[in-house]
C-alpha cells in the first residue's frame, strides 16, 4: 500500500479543527525491518532495540501507529486549478518537511512526513469548468495526545508542569519562526504531549490549504476551516485520545460558541473602503501565531476554559478599531 505495509486498525480521533477536517489513529503493520522505510514512516529513527544485526528483517513484522488529518481541496473552476493548488501545496509540504525535519535542531515540531491525494470526484476529469474536489491525506507519526485531550484527563497538571509546558511552547514557536515558518492557527488540539509531557506542535503546512482573510459578517469559513471542537466528554474522568464521541460540556462557552485562537487582524469588513491603516491580509505574519499562542497559555493555565469565542475576538476587535488600536 502507500503506507508501505498493512493497515490493521483504525479509529477516530475527536474532530479536529474546522468541519471539512478529521484526523484518524492508523495502526500499520509492517512486514520487514527496514530501517529507510521506516524513517520515512513515522519520520523518526528507529529505537536502538530494533537493530537489524541480530534479528531476522525477512522474518519480524511490527506495528507503527500514524495519525492521518484529511480534509477537502476543492476548485469551483475546473480540475486545473485544483491540479494547481495541490502541486503548489506538494511543495510546500515537502519544504516543510526538510527545513523541519531533523529533531536535533527541531526538537519539538512534529511535520508531516507523507501525503497522500484521493481521487477526484469529478465523473469528467478533462472538464475544464465546474466544482470538483479531492481529498487530500497527511501523516505523520502518532503522538500520546493533544494538550487540549491532557487538560481534561486525570491527574490534572500541577502548576510546575504548566510551566514546563509554557518554557517548551515558547521555544518551539521561537524555533518555528526562526526556520522562516509560520505556523498560521496554533490551537490546543495541534499541541501535542508525550506520556512525560514533552511539547510537539503539529498541523504546520495546513495552512497552505486554508484562507489568510475571513469576512467578519459571514462565519461560514471560519466554521468551514477553524472552529474548534468543543470538550465533548461525558464524565470528565475519560482517558485521552479515541473514546466514543459523547454530548457534554468544557471548551464551549457560555453562549454555545466555541474557543477561537486567530487573531483580529486575519478578519476583515466586505465593501469597507480599504485606507492606509486598513489592509485585508495575504499572508501570514509571526505576530499572528504570537496572538494564537497567548490563546493557547490562557487556556492551559485556565484548564481548559477558553480565552476567547469568536464573538468575543469580534468584540475585541470592535473596540480595537474604535480606539485606534
Amino acid at each position: 500500500s502507500a503506507l508501505g505495509g498493512q493497515i490493521v486498525g483504525m479509529s477516530r480521533l475527536w474532530p479536529g479543527s474546522g468541519r471539512m477536517m478529521r484526523s484518524y489513529r492508523i495502526r500499520v503493520k509492517v512486514p520487514r525491518i527496514d530501517p529507510k522505510s521506516v524513517m520515512a514512516a513515522v519520520g523518526s529513527p528507529l529505537p536502538s532495540d530494533l537493530g537489524t544485526n541480530s534479528l531476522s528483517s525477512a522474518a519480524l513484522s511490527f506495528t507503527i501507529e500514524l495519525t492521518c488529518k484529511s480534509f477537502i481541496v476543492r476548485s469551483e473552476k475546473g480540475e486545473s486549478p485544483l491540479r494547481k493548488a495541490l502541486t503548489e501545496g506538494d511543495a510546500e509540504l515537502k519544504k516543510l518537511r526538510a527545513i523541519l525535519a531533523d529533531p536535533a535542531v527541531h526538537p519539538h515540531i512534529l511535520p508531516y512526513v507523507r501525503w497522500i491525494v484521493g481521487p477526484s470526484s469529478s465523473m469528467n476529469p478533462s472538464a475544464t469548468m465546474g466544482p470538483v474536489e479531492r481529498p487530500l491525506y497527511l501523516l505523520r507519526q502518532h503522538a500520546h495526545a493533544s494538550l487540549s485531550d491532557r487538560l481534561a484527563s486525570r491527574p490534572f497538571l500541577t502548576l510546575i508542569e504548566k510551566n514546563w509546558i509554557t518554557f517548551q511552547l515558547l521555544n518551539a514557536l521561537q524555533s518555528l519562526h526562526d526556520a522562516g515558518v509560520c505556523h498560521g492557527h496554533l490551537t490546543t488540539e495541534n499541541v501535542l504531549l508525550t506520556s512525560w509531557n514533552w511539547v510537539m506542535i503539529s498541523d504546520v503546512g495546513c495552512q497552505h490549504f486554508k484562507p489568510v482573510a475571513l469576512p467578519d459578517d459571514d462565519p461560514g469559513l471560519w466554521i468551514h476551516w477553524f472552529e474548534g471542537r468543543g470538550r465533548e466528554f461525558g464524565g470528565g474522568n475519560t482517558g485521552v485520545g479515541t473514546q466514543e464521541i459523547t454530548v457534554g460540556s468544557g471548551h464551549l462557552g457560555s453562549n454555545g460558541e466555541k474557543r477561537c485562537t486567530l487573531p483580529p487582524e486575519r478578519f476583515f469588513t466586505p465593501g469597507l473602503v480599504k485606507d492606509a491603516t486598513k489592509t485585508t491580509p495575504t499572508e501570514l505574519a509571526y505576530s499572528m501565531d504570537v496572538f494564537s499562542l497567548g490563546c493557547v497559555l490562557i487556556e492551559l493555565f485556565l484548564n481548559g476554559e477558553r480565552a476567547l469565542d469568536l464573538g468575543d475576538l469580534m468584540e475585541y476587535r470592535r473596540q480595537g478599531d474604535a480606539s485606534n488600536m
